[in-house]
């Protein structure tokens, strides 16, 4: 789903955008006939997959709108699969997610919805799209993982972009990030420095936040780079993990037993004494006593980064 078909027809409306690019004062017309257009051809919006997610293939792409800012996003995709051995499926995955929030947002302007604001991204959503990528990497679905991995990038990018006093600098910002080389020097250290572990994506999402034009554009290459390398690599499983996940999940499940007795109790008293608070308590209870065991979290969750888990 990922990487829908496109449709003859709306690959014909395309060609409309090449007018405006000879005859600017055509522009505005032109885009709103196109965007007319392309709303008439299909309303299957929400399908991929059950979660909720529009359709790409039935959103306008306004190329003269995004065009430069999408140039950006992408030109260090680019730059560093070239460096890299990304498979081919996985690079265009890459391509499509790192532009689709703004098309998500053109789709909203065009439907009067608020749009999503990008340039104070939420680490958990970036986390959690890298997360999503790195378990389809797992199964093999490679477009799937390039393009859940190229939404986060696409968050990572306009977080490091600085808009200035009162926001007043943002587009001039985005203007001389257009006009800066990428550095391949940075592109290689990012790929020495890179490990496919979860920790290691942690600390470099601690790296996201605003900066002046030509450090943003170095920090976005760098954490391009490191995360492509880290998240879409086969890599076997450190040594000693699986050992040390299993007696992490016996030890967890004292914990759970632990968690559920007190819980328990603390119920039945409640209900003994007809007490509300301790019966509502009861089950917050089993889960702050399973909870305490963060070391087992943390295995699990690097144990997750190497399988799949359910």
């Amino acid at each position: 789903m990922c990487t829908p078909p496109q449709r003859p027809f709306l690959a014909h409306l395309r060609l409309l955008a090449l007018p405006v690019l000879f005859f600017p004062s055509i522009a505005s017309p032109a885009l709103r006939a196109t965007s007319a257009l392309c709303r008439t051809v299909g309303r299957n919006r929400f399908s991929e997959r059950g979660w909720g997610i529009i359709d790409k293939s039935d959103i306008p792409a306004h190329p003269v709108l995004f065009k430069m800012k999408w140039k950006d996003h992408r030109r260090l995709i680019i730059a560093v699969t070239q460096m890299q051995n990304v498979p081919p499926a996985a690079y265009r995955g890459l391509l499509e997610g790192v532009i689709y929030p703004d098309k998500i947002n053109s789709w909203r302007k065009e439907n009067g919805e608020s749009l999503e604001s990008h340039h104070n991204p939420s680490t958990e959503k970036i986390s959690n799209l890298i997360t999503q990528a790195r378990r389809f990497w797992l199964k093999g679905e490679e477009n799937d993982a390039g393009f859940q991995l190229g939404q986060a990038l696409h968050y990572i990018h306009d977080g490091l972009v600085s808009k200035g006093l009162i926001c007043l600098f943002h587009d001039s910002n985005e203007s001389k990030i257009q006009i800066l080389d990428i550095h391949e020097n940075i592109i290689e250290s990012a790929m020495k420095d890179s490990k496919s572990d979860p920790f290691y994506v942690e600390d470099l999402l601690q790296r996201v936040s605003s900066q002046e034009p030509e450090k943003a554009f170095e920090t976005a290459t760098y954490i391009t780079a490191s995360l492509i390398r880290a998240v879409l690599t086969h890599q076997t499983i450190p040594i000693g993990l699986e050992d040390e996940y299993r007696n992490a999940y016996t030890q967890h499940s004292k914990y759970l037993k632990a968690g559920i007795i007190g819980g328990a109790f603390l119920l039945l008293t409640g209900v003994f004494i007809n007490s509300i608070l301790l019966i509502i308590f009861a089950p917050i209870l089993s889960i702050i006593i399973a909870k305490t065991d963060r070391s087992y979290y943390r295995i699990e969750k690097k144990w997750k980064w190497f399988n799949i888990i359910d």
